[in-house]
């Protein structure tokens, strides 16, 4: 029963994407609306934040997990997992720049193992999807509203059209920024209430695969966000515990490890698998001892990286606004 627990609770990305998806909603989406509210929003100044934000691990974690799916397939494939990776043509070149551009799901495949790129290119296009629409109740011009909603629209029209249903779980964040309750807390048990609700939409989501019930898991985790706004205490306790010393340090480099895991996960799995033991069994010590030790590579791993990539974001960031800065279209 522990086991199957453990292996429940491990296997939730996908759901774990959807809680991000709302997360990022609230956040950047609020960012956006604040900025265009107080009349400070540039695209230049956004654009090159959220780009470099992106790229400067995006890149280099392309390039390694084309490293990584080579060295697994010319030396450590016989269980065959990479098989598919070069029959599909995910480890061409193609599949790179198209990844390179977040084209993936809409005009070509992930590049190579590295299945968590799903979901970046739709937060990527929901940078730009959400902008694109609200500036238009902003913005003055004819024209340049036009512009605005045809660019959206074409967004919308030309890519995978998941992206644009799935969007909806972003703007859910969007929503409950908007949202001031001060009610929400004076019900009583809702804390309690909303534990039990959550984690019936995460089973629910777990078994039943689609977007009902992704939107439904959504829904529920935005409600339970506006309770812990409404409830002082509750606020209180969360914002100290973000920024307890070891999740900020945690925290600083999630982006690159949700960029960098998985190759090198699956590299080390196929590595133990051939020369130690069969780890597919449930349970037992040496699964214990092998999960712990991975987790361990691949925080260490992804630190790594940061260190020389993640980490000089915001350093990146200013110097590029300081030469756009020098432009006369941009001043």
């Amino acid at each position: 029963m522990i086991w199957k627990i453990f292996y429940f609770v491990t296997s939730l990305g996908h759901e774990a994407v959807m809680i991000f998806f709302v997360l990022s909603g609230y956040l950047i989406g609020g960012e956006i609306l604040r900025g265009l509210h107080g009349g400070n929003f540039r695209w230049a100044k956004y654009l090159t934040k959220r780009i470099v934000r992106l790229y400067i691990v995006l890149i280099p974690a392309l390039l390694l997990t084309s490293l990584w799916d080579h060295v697994g397939y010319w030396h450590f494939n016989d269980l065959g997992s990479y098989d598919r990776f070069w029959e599909d043509g995910k480890e061409s070149l193609k599949t790179f720049f198209l990844n390179v551009l977040m084209l993936q799901h809409s005009y070509g495949p992930l590049f190579g193992s590295n299945d968590p790129l799903w979901s970046l290119a739709y937060e990527f296009w929901y940078y730009l999807m959400f902008p694109l629409a609200v500036q238009v109740f902003f913005l003055k011009n004819r024209l340049l509203k036009v512009l605005s909603l045809g660019s959206f629209a074409a967004i919308a029209i030309f890519l995978n059209p998941q992206i644009s249903l799935y969007f909806t779980v972003w703007l859910l964040g969007v929503v409950i920024w908007h949202i001031k309750s001060e009610r929400l807390s004076d019900v009583r048990y809702i804390g309690w209430g909303l534990t039990a609700v959550f984690v019936l939409a995460v089973t629910f989501s777990r078994y039943k695969e689609g977007f009902g019930s992704d939107l439904l898991l959504g829904l529920v985790f935005s409600v339970i966000i506006l309770y812990f706004m409404t409830e002082p205490k509750l606020h209180k306790k969360i914002v100290e515990i973000i920024n307890w010393r070891y999740h900020k340090f945690l925290a600083d480099f999630s982006y690159s490890l949700y960029l960098l895991h998985f190759p090198l996960m699956l590299l080390l799995a196929n590595i133990v698998f051939i020369n130690l033991s069969d780890f597919r069994e449930v349970g037992g010590f040496r699964n214990i001892l092998f999960f712990a030790g991975l987790i361990f590579v691949l925080y260490f791993y992804s630190f790594v990286v940061y260190w020389f990539t993640e980490r000089r974001t915001k350093e990146v960031t200013q110097e590029l606004l300081k030469r756009l800065a020098l432009l006369p279209s941009f001043r």
